[in-house]
């Protein structure tokens, strides 16, 4: 077999021009959808801190995230990032709500019901932490609340002790609002 000397044909300048636009268009493309996956692996947290200096406030901080596949990584992803706490700006007029670190040991979430077992942790370092266990539990249950409309309830436990069991109130069909369970009906006004 004999093999022909190729040689290259030589270009016009416009034809170096057109080449030149096709893979600034292609480069242009291939960063497009680049930016567009990596966005949409990210996703933006709202999270709750108590106020350090202000009884009962709260102080909110867009954080991002790992965006998660499925609703118990993602409500794990909240958990983990209350775990490291306010962010270092924050850190002076905040507190934390977990001992940090923390992560919760098993989370389950079936059809809106979310049940949370946290670690023993959350109730050994209570002295660490700015505010009471029960507090603590307050500003979880906001924080999976604002984050997350998907949850029709939720049951925080440590080692199977129920710290807190809440459920969305039930609607009558004439639109008025329900009676919780655990509340007295109220009397009507005169």
């Amino acid at each position: 077999m004999k093999i022909k000397n190729f040689k290259l044909k030589q270009m016009s300048r416009n034809q170096w021009i057109l080449v030149l636009f096709v893979f600034l268009i292609l480069a242009f493309f291939v960063s497009f959808i680049s930016v567009l996956v990596v966005s949409n692996k990210k996703k933006n947290l709202v999270l709750f801190f108590p106020h350090a200096k202000i009884e009962n406030e709260l102080v909110c901080r867009p954080r991002y995230a790992v965006r998660r596949k499925g609703r118990e990584q993602e409500v794990a992803e909240l958990i983990r990032q209350l775990g490291l706490g306010p962010n270092q700006e924050l850190r002076d007029r905040c507190y934390a709500i977990f001992p940090l670190g923390m992560e919760a040991r098993a989370i389950i979430e079936k059809k809106g019901e979310l049940f949370v077992e946290l670690p023993m942790d959350f109730i050994l370092n209570e002295s660490k932490m700015g505010y009471t266990i029960d507090r603590s539990i307050e500003i979880l249950e906001y924080n999976l609340k604002h984050n997350f409309n998907w949850i029709s309830s939720i049951i925080v436990t440590v080692d199977g002790v129920k710290l807190l069991d809440w459920s969305i109130k039930s609607y009558e069909k004439d639109g008025s609002e329900g009676v919780n369970e655990d509340s007295e009906p109220e009397e009507e006004k005169r």
